[in-house]
């Protein structure tokens, strides 16, 4: 995605006690110096070092010292709400998977391994796939949801489930998706679950037949929404 937009490479920083104690003009000198740094452009509310001493009135004049040019741009909006980070990983966190796909200009999705569960899908005779993402990646909240799986044979259809099981009281947060047409074994392989519409809530029923009558639903919803979303 990145290179699509011109991006030739990302160069990480970890963020450790002795860079926080940098002040704004000594970690921009290393910048410069170290990856030749000839342009900054930030955010309006853009502040950097310690005790955020570089601010929107200081760093264009260390910019003149040091060799750099500096813009600040105005925040992308979605209608009247900001496109930030924090707006959207509360989002996420909601659910509120259409409105993270406005603010990204795509749908989210969340990448992991797929590892054996309780397989009480299976007894249901809607065979899951339950993803492990790594701790401190974001995944939508509870509820159910149309997504697209991606894996190395193909992209399916699926409805996912992420919750805690209600109806059978198991506990524990899982992210299962029952993929459509599908029936290979996938332990162990790299699945993307890619978040399209958020269904409905997740919810605690009576027994297996009204589970089951619900999911039914769930499936053929999930089935007629990316019908249309394909073409």
């Amino acid at each position: 995605m990145l290179k699509e937009h011109g991006i030739d490479f990302v160069v990480p920083v970890t963020f450790d006690r002795d860079l926080a104690q940098l002040s704004s003009e000594r970690f921009l000198d290393k910048l410069c110096n170290q990856l030749r740094m000839k342009s900054l452009i930030v955010g309006p509310d853009f502040a950097m070092g310690h005790k955020r001493d570089g601010t929107l009135e200081t760093i264009p004049l260390l910019g003149e010292k040091l060799g750099f040019t500096f813009k600040s741009v105005d925040l992308l909006k979605d209608r009247d709400d900001p496109v930030k980070s924090t707006v959207i990983r509360n989002l996420i966190a909601e659910g509120s998977v259409e409105s993270v796909s406005q603010m990204l200009g795509r749908n989210f999705s969340a990448t992991g391994t797929v590892v054996e569960g309780l397989k009480r899908g299976r007894t249901l005779g809607f065979p899951t796939a339950n993803l492990e993402i790594p701790n401190g990646y974001a995944a939508p909240g509870d509820g159910i949801y149309a997504t697209w799986a991606y894996l190395e044979s193909g992209r399916y259809m699926a409805a996912t489930s992420i919750g805690t099981r209600p109806t059978f009281t198991e506990g524990g947060r899982t992210i299962e998706a029952y993929l459509l047409d599908f029936s290979d074994d996938i332990y162990g392989q790299t699945l993307r679950l890619e978040f399209v519409k958020r269904l409905r809530e997740e919810e605690k029923f009576d027994g297996v037949d009204a589970l089951l009558a619900q999911i039914n639903k769930d499936v053929q919803q999930t089935r007629d929404l990316l019908t249309t979303d394909s073409v």
